[in-house]
């Protein structure tokens, strides 16, 4: 037994207000990839969209979610396990706006007997002349728009599954049946009503290895960002998003929030915002740990050394009025090099600043000075924060400030 059917709509948003344009449709299912799925017979649809969520199958065996995909709960022999009824033998597009697609329903011979149930329901249901509706599980990229998802590439349409509750309407449905002994069915030019009583909504699974193997979780498509998530439409589906936050990208985009927050840290003292720039920088080598390639390294060393000029240049003033650029740091806290380095930036950064203040410049030799210094200093930072994370940054108690006279050597 086969059946025709409306499979969704490329004019008419889905439930969450995901768009899926023609040309995208068109592109996949004259592709390569769908044409090998089609001849495989490996999109596999059941009753309902129960298969596509293996947590709601054994509620009670949380460890399955860790080694068991999303849809191989269709393999599983269970009481709770759905069975797989069909599969997509063909799929085009039509003038109506939408792609529709022959569904075969699977015999029954060799499978078991909770199989054949599934199987003997639905063929049933289908020779008493009920149409049943369809909705579909889309895996792809998807751009973010202010009106909701937009398809930029469809990567699998993973099966159409018989529900209750099309997220396109009663329109997404059985419209011709073909049964066993060959005789065609048409419903004609039967018309459907849309969808209207109540909202529809959509779900949206993981971008996870179990469910999209193979592909990079994020992709530029005609140079706009997307994101690649399986989407299982249905319209009584509840609204989840299962996004693995380390494996999905986030746009980047200018942040209010962020740059609020900024400000927010500008204004600690000199002393608090260096403790929390070193620990910032520390937490976040850590946390890379061994993904951290040469060139993320070369930037955050780069906008770690920007934020230490930062507090550097709000200490100055008292730097040289005499005070101890290592108390108003709390560099003591860092360990040994880092004090050493301090204590030797101390000199010449003085005495630099205070011929510019009388002569107006620097000479050559105080400024080269006062530049090994200081990149003696940073280097014993950067060496504190990138090569020793796991050392802890100690809270020290305010340091009595030195005002001893000091000499050139």
């Amino acid at each position: 037994m086969k059946v025709k059917c409306r499979i969704l709509s490329f004019e008419t948003p889905a439930s969450d207000k995901s768009r899926v344009p023609y040309e995208v449709i068109s592109s996949y299912i004259n592709s390569q990839a769908c044409k090998e799925d089609i001849a495989n017979r490996i999109m596999l649809g059941t009753l309902t969209h129960r298969s596509r969520a293996i947590q709601a199958v054994f509620p009670d065996n949380p460890t399955l979610s860790k080694t068991v995909g999303k849809d191989d709960s269709m393999l599983i022999v269970d009481d709770k396990a759905p069975t797989p009824t069909h599969y997509v033998s063909d799929l085009w597009l039509e003038k109506d706006g939408w792609l529709w697609g022959t569904l075969t329903i699977l015999d029954t011979e060799g499978l078991d007997d909770r199989a054949v149930q599934n199987i003997k329901r639905l063929r049933g249901l289908l020779k008493q002349g009920i149409k049943l509706t369809i909705s579909c599980v889309l895996l792809g990229y998807w751009k973010s728009t202010n009106g909701g998802d937009e398809l930029s590439k469809l990567q699998s349409l993973k099966s159409c599954d018989f529900t209750m509750n099309p997220s396109w309407g009663k329109k997404a449905a059985v419209v011709d049946i073909i049964n066993e002994e060959g005789d065609y069915e048409s419903e004609g030019e039967r018309s459907y009503s849309d969808l209207e009583d109540g909202k529809m909504y959509v779900k949206t699974f993981s971008a996870t290895d179990s469910v999209c193997a193979g592909y990079p979780k994020s992709s530029k498509i005609n140079n706009e960002f997307t994101t690649l998530k399986a989407k299982c439409f249905s319209t009584c589906a509840e609204v989840t998003d299962i996004v693995e936050e380390e494996s999905v990208p986030v746009q980047k985009e200018y942040s209010i929030a962020s740059v609020k927050e900024r400000l927010r840290e500008a204004k600690y003292s000199p002393r608090v915002f260096f403790r929390k720039t070193i620990l910032s920088y520390k937490q976040v080598v850590k946390s890379l740990g061994d993904r951290m390639d040469e060139e993320t390294k070369g930037i955050l060393k780069g906008m770690f050394t920007n934020d230490i000029l930062f507090v550097i240049q709000r200490i100055s003033p008292q730097v040289i009025q005499g005070k101890s650029l290592m108390a108003l740091l709390g560099a003591g806290a860092l360990g040994k090099n880092v004090r050493q380095a301090a204590q030797k930036l101390q000199i010449p950064y003085r005495f630099a600043f205070n011929e510019l203040t009388k002569q107006g410049f620097v000479s050559k030799n105080r400024y080269q000075k006062l530049q090994t210094a200081y990149m003696e200093f940073i280097n014993s930072l950067c060496d504190e924060v990138f090569n020793n994370p796991h050392a802890p940054v100690v809270e020290e108690g305010d340091e009595s400030e030195q005002n001893n006279e000091e000499t050139e050597g």
